[in-house]
């Protein structure tokens, strides 16, 4: 039985998932090239205002903004993680310093040239690298403690559930959701067809294709979907309906007044 299988691999992702702890932020699980020539490869000025006559001086003037510099070949990297191009709320460490706007940015946890274009500043992992800028109290709010946000800044690993037909962002939330899960959160179960069934009696399919769904009629436009209704690779998934890298974890997107949530995708 497939839900055997998904189990077992569940399971088997447990010490997987705590050797993530310790190379959580590798840029390998977010490199999806648009196809163009690796960073070191292209010409300056396709970042740097000031091109091939670039200086360390002012080697922080890009073309545009540094998160969408980045997200042009790491799509995937800005999907439910840790906010960038916002003001710091708080004293960065001088290890992770601000863009030249004195935003938060991509730069300011990741190397971004030669040999480590993508690498982290610090050795520090999980709750060690967390609190070097937030306060304990910042997790103690939350339902699970912050083992969500301290597992990784990017919730997508590229765990490899491809043969089950999930996704990578619901494969990452049953890793600790699930009866098998680690995790103390709500556990749901997922059924062969991809059907996953909370303890509150909701269900809802998973990883199906929204576009293919939506030509049965019945749907609202990709378009028209709130921006933090995500559809990682046009597939429905957990971070669909839940907020998955925020404070308020696993907080649906929008109020659940009356079946508001249900309407922003179907048009009935």
């Amino acid at each position: 039985m497939k839900t055997d299988r998904i189990q077992l691999l569940l399971r088997l992702s447990m010490p997987v998932t705590a050797m993530l702890v310790l190379t959580v932020f590798s840029v390998t699980a977010f490199n999806q090239q648009s196809g163009g020539p690796h960073i070191d490869e292209q010409p300056c000025e396709s970042c740097h205002l000031a091109g091939d006559k670039t200086t360390d001086k002012d080697a922080a003037l890009l073309t545009t903004d540094q998160k969408q510099l980045c997200i042009s070949c790491h799509p995937a990297s800005i999907q439910a993680s840790h906010p960038a191009g916002v003001q710091p709320s708080m004293t960065l460490p001088d290890i992770f310093p601000a863009d030249w706007k004195g935003d938060l940015n991509c730069s300011s946890c990741h190397w971004i040239h030669k040999n480590k274009h993508g690498a982290m500043r610090t050795a520090a992992r999980g709750r060690e690298f967390c609190t070097a800028c937030h306060n304990d109290q910042f997790f103690e709010r939350m339902a699970d403690g912050g083992i969500s946000l301290m597992t990784s800044a990017h919730l997508d690993q590229g765990q490899s559930f491809e043969d089950l037909g999930i996704d990578p962002f619901t494969a990452q939330c049953l890793s600790c959701h699930s009866d098998s899960g680690e995790g103390s959160g709500r556990p749901v179960s997922i059924s062969d067809d991809r059907i996953v069934r909370h303890t509150s009696g909701t269900n809802h399919p998973v990883s199906v294709d929204y576009d293919k769904a939506s030509q049965f009629g019945g749907y609202r436009r990709k378009q028209q979907l709130p921006d933090n209704m995500l559809l990682p690779s046009g597939l429905v998934s957990c971070v669909s309906c839940h907020l998955g890298f925020s404070q308020d974890h696993g907080a649906v997107v929008t109020k659940m007044k009356g079946s508001d949530l249900c309407f922003q995708c179907h048009d009935l």
